[in-house]
């Protein structure tokens, strides 16, 4: 516990992270080390895909207080706060499956991966300034859920294409947003 009486998510986090790159590093050696794009090293890079997409949902699902004061009002540095941190998590498993050397087989599925991603991370970006820009320093669930809301033409599109990209390339559905 923390003196403020919220739950301590960071060691987790860091736990899930070191252990998804560890995961995701071995994989590489093992699974797709020949290239060749035969059955063997699809199935192999596939697991590794569908590995980072455990990790992100896991990092995802983390408990992280926002802060709710005595009054109902939530706490903005721990929103950007957690908004960063996940987005981050995401962006080095993203960035993990970017250095996987696909298939041939997979090489089209790859490319519209690398787009999707480097969208949906500048979407994140561009979401946790804009909750910067507009939100108070102790603002209302209320206020929170409208600035999202008010990005929900952007949060849509972005969600919708890094979670196809994501399951074409583990050839599985795989929902990260």
């Amino acid at each position: 516990m923390a003196d403020d009486g919220t739950r301590s998510w960071l060691a987790p986090s860091v736990i899930i992270g070191i252990a998804g790159l560890v995961l995701t590093s071995l994989g590489l050696y093992l699974g797709t080390r020949d290239g060749d794009g035969d059955r063997s090293s699809v199935v192999a890079y596939q697991g590794q895909v569908q590995a980072a997409c455990r990790t992100i949902l896991t990092v995802a699902n983390l408990d992280r207080a926002m802060g709710v004061d005595s009054r109902g009002l939530l706490d903005k540095g721990r929103i950007l706060t957690a908004a960063t941190e996940n987005l981050d998590a995401t962006k080095l498993q993203f960035d993990l499956v970017s250095r996987l050397d696909p298939p041939k087989q997979l090489s089209e599925a790859k490319a519209k991966f690398d787009v999707a991603k480097d969208q949906y991370i500048a979407f994140g970006r561009d979401l946790i300034n804009r909750l910067d820009r507009s939100l108070p320093a102790r603002p209302t669930t209320a206020q929170y859920e409208a600035v999202v809301a008010g990005n929900q033409n952007t949060i849509l599109p972005a969600s919708v294409e890094i979670n196809s990209a994501m399951s074409g390339l583990a050839g599985a559905e795989c929902r990260v947003a």
